[in-house]
Formats: structure tokens, sequence, C-alpha cells
């Protein structure tokens, strides 16, 4: 599984598709989120992997016309919420330059 990924185990995780959400539903699409990298977590926890790592969930065209630096925040905070005794890396994997200065930021606003 995973293609050519170097990786013995995949998680699959998929976000919300914000395209179509607002008003109260951008709050079920947050939940949403924040539960599908909730369960990710959980399951690596499940299977004691030292290691995980994470593209952005709903970072791409599916966060219609949310920031990209909203569904960051979310995901950076539910994977922190996460983490678990035998964790010792987690990745986030930016697709581009803009995706990386976004992830960066929020990284330090986030963890600190």
């Amino acid at each position: 599984a995973g293609g050519k990924l170097k990786a013995q185990q995949v998680i699959h995780a998929v976000g919300p598709d914000y395209r179509e959400a607002v008003g109260i539903a951008v709050a079920a699409a947050d939940e949403t989120l924040k539960l599908a990298y909730a369960a990710a977590m959980a399951t690596a926890r499940g299977e004691a992997l030292p290691t995980v790592a994470f593209a952005p969930l709903s970072g791409g065209v599916y966060r219609g016309s949310h920031s990209l630096e909203h569904v960051l925040k979310i995901g950076l905070t539910a994977v922190g919420e996460g983490a678990y005794e035998g964790l010792s890396e987690v990745h986030f994997v930016a697709a581009d330059a803009h995706e990386l200065a976004a992830l960066l930021a929020e990284v330090e606003l986030v963890l600190g």
C-alpha cells in the first residue's frame, strides 16, 4: 500500500469538502476535519507507530474559500491533542512553497 512511499503502513484519512460549507456548516466541517486527524492518530496509537506523516487534509481544492491557515491550525491542534507515548515524530508534508510557508507559520503559532 502507499505506492512508492517508504512506509510500512498507510492510514488513509480524508477531510471534509469546504467548498459548499457556509454558516453553521463551516463549524461542522471544522469538527469533521478535527475528527479525521483524531481518528488517524488513534489508529497510529493502536498500531504503536513511532512516526506519522500527513499531507494537510482539506488543504487543497477542498478547502474552498477558507484559508490554508484555517485548516492547518485545526490539523496541527488535533494532531497535538492526539499525541501518545511512543510517538517520536510527526511530519506534515507540504505540496509547494506556499503551503510550506503557511505550514511553518502555523506551526510557530500553534506550537510556539
